[in-house]
């Protein structure tokens, strides 16, 4: 299952530089890789991904692994679709409007922190996936998400 999910995050990158490297118009790709941590519980998991900005729209690709309390390994890779608006200075609003996942080797939709995110009712609700913008470089972008109650993150460009 490992190398299904290195496998997936080398094919992600791969298809965002052929898709975004080489289109007329190119906008902006950012790569995340970060993990969720419950204090409470045992739980843990890992997020990869890339984030395309373009003309106020945004595509995120997606490789989860997340480990369940009772130790087991759920692996998923997800496809968002939205737009973005600018509310103030720094400040955005992020709407989805596509969603798709493929859960890799389960058979029913997992319940854990990241998917039950994923699938939020408040994610698709305007204005309530804002992101503040507290640093940007050439080559970096930190800000502040309060999507999934609050993280503080470094997205690196490409």
């Amino acid at each position: 299952m490992l190398s299904i999910s290195l496998f997936l995050v080398a094919f992600l990158n791969i298809l965002l530089f052929i898709i975004y490297g080489f289109s007329d118009t190119p906008g902006v790709a950012y790569d995340i890789d970060y993990r969720v941590e419950d204090v409470a519980s045992d739980y843990c998991g890992r997020s990869k991904s890339q984030i395309y900005f373009d003309d106020n729209k945004f595509e995120m690709k997606s490789v989860v692994e997340e480990i369940t309390p009772n130790n087991e390994k759920l692996y998923f890779e997800t496809q968002k679709k939205g737009t973005y608006l600018s509310l103030s200075e720094n400040v955005y609003s992020m709407s989805f409007t596509e969603h798709t996942s493929n859960f890799i080797g389960n058979k029913r939709l997992p319940e854990t922190p990241i998917i039950n995110s994923f699938y939020s009712a408040e994610r698709y609700l305007p204005n309530r996936n804002l992101i503040e913008i507290k640093h940007r470089s050439e080559n970096y972008l930190i800000l502040i998400s309060f999507i999934n109650g609050g993280q503080i993150l470094a997205l690196e460009r490409h």
